[in-house]
């Protein structure tokens, strides 16, 4: 493995595609990427996740990636308190062992975090 890369692992995931039914296990999730979550995922599927409102839009975009193999990425925020932000980027790709179809989806997660000033917003990595 290229030593490049190594910085960049704890933001990374990979999630396995099960065809019959379709269904999206976590195989590798970064350490990262569990201490924003809050909580370990590596081994367990998306559907048995606690994700509130955002399941329906990870899974709607775990679906294009693997069912049309279009590649993702979002950038989303949250608001954590009245003067923090948490913004992240996602980058999410389809990858497939056949060269067809889609087995499984590489991603990766970055924060960045925005703090307000009196011109707009600071960003810090």
């Amino acid at each position: 493995m290229p030593e490049e890369i190594i910085p960049y692992l704890p933001n990374v995931m990979v999630i396995q595609v099960e065809q019959r039914p379709l269904r999206f296990r976590f195989r590798i999730v970064g350490t990262y990427l569990v201490s924003i979550y809050g909580q370990e995922y590596t081994g367990k599927y998306l559907d048995e996740l606690d994700l509130d409102e955002h399941r329906r839009v990870i899974t709607c975009d775990y679906l294009e990636a693997s069912q049309c193999g279009i590649a993702h990425c979002d950038e989303y925020a949250h608001v954590m308190h009245a003067d923090r932000y948490r913004h992240f980027e996602r980058l999410l790709l389809p990858l497939a062992a056949d060269g067809r179809n889609v087995d499984m989806l590489f991603g990766s997660v970055h924060e960045y975090t925005f703090t307000p000033r009196g011109d707009g917003f600071a960003l810090r990595k």
